[in-house]
Order: structure tokens, then sequence, then C-alpha cells
């Protein structure tokens, strides 16, 4: 996921992104799922909406790991 975001840091200038709607979809002892809404928009006013996943693990030294991401785009 590092390389994810390190690649895309400064590409798009003026980008705002808003998180709202978070909830658990699956949540254990080692680790959850959650699903949230992504709205961003550019600094031209472009906006866009999406329906993100994000599954989350905790290892044995208490470290919780980003472990995957899915992303689903929203009509406008």
């Amino acid at each position: 996921m590092d390389a994810l975001f390190s690649r895309g840091h400064g590409a798009r200038p003026g980008l705002v992104i808003g998180i709202d709607e978070l909830r658990g979809l699956a949540v254990c002892r080692d680790g959850a799922a959650i699903g949230y809404r992504e709205t961003q928009t550019d600094g031209e006013g472009r906006r866009t909406v999406r329906r993100p996943m994000a599954v989350f693990r905790r290892e044995a030294d208490g470290l919780i790991v980003w472990r995957h991401l899915h992303e689903t785009p929203v009509a406008a």
C-alpha cells in the first residue's frame, strides 16, 4: 500500500479527499474489514465518489497492517 500512495503524492494539485459513512463490515480479534464513502474534489472542482472497502490485520507484534483495498466508483 505504501508504494501505491507514494507514487501518487502531489500528482493532482488541489486535490481534497473526504471520508464519511465509516462502518465496520466484519470485525474480529485479528483484524477488520471497513467500508466508507470517499469523495475526491480536484483543484478544478471536478468531483468523484467511490465506496472503498479496506481490510486490516493485527500482526503478532500488535502492529495493524493495511492488507487490501477495493474501490467501487459511484455514478454521478
